[in-house]
């Protein structure tokens, strides 16, 4: 089980969804990942907080970094939250549990330059992606593709949005359940190096990914 209690200034700390049902909401991620949440609308699994479910006009998820501020919009409008001393996710990297948010960008040089200015964010070439490297930090899991201070990966593409990532121990079972509580597939499960992954929408529309990791980790 990977437990995490802090997060160093500029790393991805929390995600939350807005919802405009959030009831709807606590149900249905309950249901899919096995989610209990508090009256604060803090989902836990295994006791530890995962991930926030909350009231919003526009269904989206949102990811957090942790940083002075509230929320902003980078250049291309991704929009993302910071946040000094709130919510963080304790349990990552498992099953059911959250494990890296993307940027998807139809400007890469610029947001490379943004969050470089922002957050002290690292840019290194990884195939078709970027990794968001940051100095001093150690999250994912040993044995990873990937260095373990990457906090976060670009991809080029449009619209311009960061997409939150869930870790699953089954792809197609967890998309299979889903659309059984409502979800729409955006994207069937597939495989890429080292992933098998598909994206959803949930049924009030905030669009999430899916992952099983096909490496030991």
């Amino acid at each position: 089980m990977t437990v995490v209690t802090t997060y160093p200034r500029g790393a991805q700390c929390w995600v939350s969804v807005d919802a405009p049902d959030p009831a709807g909401a606590r149900e249905f991620y309950g249901a899919l990942f096995g989610w209990e949440v508090d009256e604060r609308g803090i989902a836990r699994s295994r006791g530890r907080a995962v991930a926030g479910i909350g009231a919003g006009a526009r269904a989206a998820w949102i990811t957090w970094i942790r940083a002075g501020g509230t929320r902003l919009t980078d250049p291309s409008g991704a929009t993302l939250a910071v946040s000094e001393d709130g919510a963080v996710a304790e349990l990552v990297n498992e099953p059911g549990s959250w494990d890296l948010s993307t940027l998807r960008t139809p400007d890469p040089e610029r947001a490379i330059a943004f969050y470089a200015d922002a957050f002290g964010w690292h840019a290194e070439p990884f195939g078709a992606i970027t990794l968001f490297r940051l100095p001093g930090y150690e999250g994912g899991v040993p044995g990873q593709p990937v260095p373990r201070d990457v906090t976060a990966i670009m991809s080029p593409g449009e619209p311009a949005a960061w997409e939150v990532d869930f870790r699953v121990a089954d792809a197609d079972a967890t998309a299979g359940r889903a659309r059984e509580l409502g979800a729409t597939i955006l994207e069937p499960p597939h495989d890429t190096p080292g992933f098998r992954t598909a994206t959803l929408a949930d049924p009030q529309g905030a669009t999430f990914s899916i992952t099983r990791f096909l490496w030991p980790g």
